[in-house]
Order: structure tokens, then C-alpha cells, then sequence
């Protein structure tokens, strides 16, 4: 609030406001447009129209992260064996199978200490 006093913007606060504040001739169109035109009747306004905008807000929100969610699971990730062989051979086959029907486990590898000063060890 002090700096709103003293006619200082919010973001860069090194700038000054020109004008004066309640001077609606001020204010920038883009202003007028944003703020005046949709947020302020969305979010300060009541009634009928701020209940629906809300409600559209929230279900398209839901919508969305729906169809996120249903396209997440229907992407397959990675390369598998059957990438790497053609349709016509066996090893596609039993890559495809291996990848269906097998379990598979990831593999580490321990390589003990290294002493990477020395080039013979």
C-alpha cells in the first residue's frame, strides 16, 4: 500500500505512474480491455454470470486433465526389440511375445572402486 501511495507500479517499481490514478482517461486500453472487459466481471462481478464462468472454468479444468490422463496411458514409451527386427522375421515375434507375456528386470552393474588416475588399471 505504500507503494501504491507514493504512485509506484507493482512489477517495476522503479517506474512511476503517470497520471493520476483515478483519471479513467489514464488508463491504457490494453487495461481497459483486460481487466475492466473480462477480469473484473469474472472474478470481482457476482451473480449468475460469475457462478457459470466459474463452473465452466472448473470443468473445462477437469476436462482437460481427463483427456491428459487418457492420453498418458495410451502412449507407448520407449523402444522395444520389436523395433529393431521387421514384421515378416521370427525375432519380431518373439520380441512382441517377450514384451506381452515376460518379465523383465533391470540390470546394474557394480564396478567396484576405479582409480581413474591410472590408465592400466
Amino acid at each position: 500500500m505504500k507503494r501504491q501511495n507514493v504512485a509506484r507500479r507493482d512489477v517495476f517499481i522503479c517506474a512511476k505512474v503517470t497520471g493520476n490514478k483515478n483519471n479513467n482517461e489514464s488508463e491504457s486500453l490494453l487495461f481497459k480491455l483486460l481487466y475492466k472487459s473480462c477480469y473484473e466481471p469474472l472474478i470481482l462481478g457476482g451473480g449468475w454470470f460469475l457462478i457459470g464462468a466459474q463452473a465452466l472454468i472448473v470443468l473445462s479444468t477437469f476436462g482437460l486433465f481427463g483427456v491428459g490422463i487418457y492420453g498418458v496411458t495410451q502412449w507407448t514409451v520407449g523402444l522395444g526389440l520389436k523395433e529393431f527386427f521387421p514384421n515378416s522375421h521370427q525375432a519380431s515375434r518373439w520380441a512382441e511375445i517377450r514384451t506381452t507375456d515376460l518379465a523383465s528386470w533391470n540390470i546394474g552393474v557394480s564396478w567396484g572402486p576405479l582409480n581413474y588416475s591410472d590408465p592400466d588399471d
